[in-house]
């Protein structure tokens, strides 16, 4: 009878213990961490100005290489990694993402053939995005790139080379379609 009585016991106290509120809150601030681990570089900016955005769900590594800008946005599922030793990347005043953006400032080599890519060293280079610019969804920024003041890129594209500032960029890898210049003038 007394086996009987200890197992009811211990149900109730998993029962007990599934229903408290510090079983609830423990599993929801790890729930947290693992959903906003940026929180922890946003102190760490080399630079960051007023009124800049980053949403909860933007991947960012090595902050202290990365440079924001006054009212600078980071949308939501975008991934600026400036994992270069001494390369950086800067976002201009008033740069606006689309979701699912990726600006990268160093890859790896892979000129040797007798070693494999992840043990060649990593070729790093600053990316400079401009005051304006607009960089639509799933667009891809590649190091060594700067994209000029007033300038669109449009979604799903690669950015390989520098733009020129007022222009538009689409494809892969992204080509100039047309100036915005010449959008004004007519």
């Amino acid at each position: 009878m007394k086996k009987w009585i200890r197992r009811f016991r211990k149900f109730f106290e998993l029962i007990g213990w599934l229903l408290s509120w510090r079983t609830w809150k423990h599993y929801y601030h790890r729930f947290c961490y693992e959903q906003i681990y940026h929180i922890r570089q946003l102190n760490k900016f080399a630079y960051k100005g007023k009124g800049v955005r980053i949403d909860t769900t933007a991947s960012i590594t090595h902050a202290e290489r990365i440079y924001l800008d006054d009212y600078a946005h980071i949308s939501q599922n975008s991934y600026v990694w400036a994992r270069g030793d001494d390369a950086v990347i800067r976002l201009g005043k008033d740069v606006m993402m689309g979701p699912g953006v990726f600006i990268l400032n160093s890859h790896h080599d892979y000129s040797q053939t007798n070693l494999a890519p992840r043990y060649q060293p990593d070729q790093s280079a600053d990316v400079i995005i401009e005051d304006r610019v607009w960089l639509g969804a799933f667009s891809i920024i590649l190091p060594g790139v700067t994209i000029g003041h007033d300038s669109v890129i449009a979604a799903n594209s690669v950015v390989t080379k520098s733009v020129p500032p007022f222009s538009i960029v689409a494809g892969v890898p992204g080509k100039v379609v047309r100036s915005r210049l010449e959008e004004q003038q007519t």
